[in-house]
């Protein structure tokens, strides 16, 4: 009878061993500060580019001069081509500050927002009789520089450790820049507008004293289907 020959079981700490040299052996690609970045989406890149203008108005009561109305309507519509509530405009002249809001007024008229204008008076001294002011347009617009995407360095390189993509966010970005209508918004938000206090505590005090308002009856509708 031939003898026989027993296999003893391996140890526990024995097979923990072997694991972790064959993980020693392993090689892993090094990665490179570009793809250490991976993962980071893109910061938005706005630029601003700024044009300027003279145009002459009456001193008395802000009527911009025949000759310089066409020529205004124009600077106003090429500045920023059917996006005017990205025009930031700064209006300066040695008129009073009634006579520039008449300005104002016609820039807002031609769809520049009334609080994206700035008005500076230096001074109130009159020209000659017959004679118009001549009034400083400064005009700056704020871009956003879209990202390339996707990005021809990273499409032959390998995202290691399920990172996201190369390009992750440039879809993102290039969609905000189609979206926004002021890219100014992207660097500095705008000022609250004006709030009416007398109708906010009303509110409140209704809610407190259960006097609440019921809801307005044309705005409600019904819906059904079929």
């Amino acid at each position: 009878m031939p003898p026989t020959t027993s296999i003893r079981p391996s140890r526990p700490w024995q097979v923990i061993a072997l694991a972790l040299c064959l993980a020693a052996c392993v090689q892993r690609a090094p990665e490179s500060p570009r793809q250490a970045a991976q993962g980071i989406p893109p910061t938005p890149v706005v630029t601003a580019t700024s044009q300027h203008r003279l145009i002459f108005v009456n001193p008395r009561n802000g009527k911009i001069a025949p000759y310089s109305q066409a020529g205004f309507v124009s600077f106003l519509a090429s500045v920023s081509p059917g996006n005017p509530e990205a025009i930031h405009l700064r209006l300066s002249g040695p008129v009073s500050e009634k006579v520039l809001k008449a300005i104002q007024d016609a820039a807002v008229a031609d769809g520049v927002p009334r609080p994206k204008i700035t008005l500076v008076s230096t001074g109130t001294a009159l020209p000659r009789k017959h004679h118009d002011a001549a009034i400083q347009v400064d005009a700056v617009v704020y871009k956003i520089v879209p990202p390339s995407c996707p990005r021809p360095s990273h499409t032959t390189t390998g995202d290691y450790q399920n990172t996201p993509s190369s390009d992750y966010g440039c879809a993102f970005i290039s969609n905000l820049d189609a979206m926004i209508a002021d890219p100014r918004d992207l660097v500095r938000g705008e000022k609250l507008g004006e709030m009416d206090s007398a109708v906010t505590t009303g509110a409140i005090e209704r809610l407190r004293q259960d006097k609440t308002k019921d809801f307005l009856k044309d705005n409600s509708f019904t819906a059904g289907g079929s």
